[in-house]
Formats: structure tokens, sequence, C-alpha cells
């Protein structure tokens, strides 16, 4: 009884970590991926201004 109570609960425990670091560690690279191209996009964007405006 004592043995199975544990067995669940190490499991129960290695799902709520599961769940609580390797989706959210997805979520976050996603999230910071975005972020990334993004800001990457918004620098080429003002670049780009910036060649236009030395054009004219």
């Amino acid at each position: 009884m004592c043995n199975k109570f544990k067995f669940s609960h190490i499991n129960s425990y290695l799902f709520i970590k599961g769940r609580k670091y390797y989706k959210p560690t997805l979520e976050i690279v996603v999230v910071y991926l975005v972020r990334f191209i993004s800001l990457m996009l918004s620098l080429l964007a003002l670049f780009y201004q910036h060649k236009q405006k030395d054009k004219k």
C-alpha cells in the first residue's frame, strides 16, 4: 500500500514536473523565437527606411 502510494506520488510528481518544465520551455522557445524574428524584422525595416531616405 505504502509502496504503491509512493510510486504513484513519484509518478504524479514527474508528470507535474514534466508539465511544468517541458511544455513551458517549448512555449518559451517559441515566444523568444517570435520576439527575435520580430526584432530582426523591425531592425531590417529601420535599416531599409534609412536606405530609402539616403536615396532621396
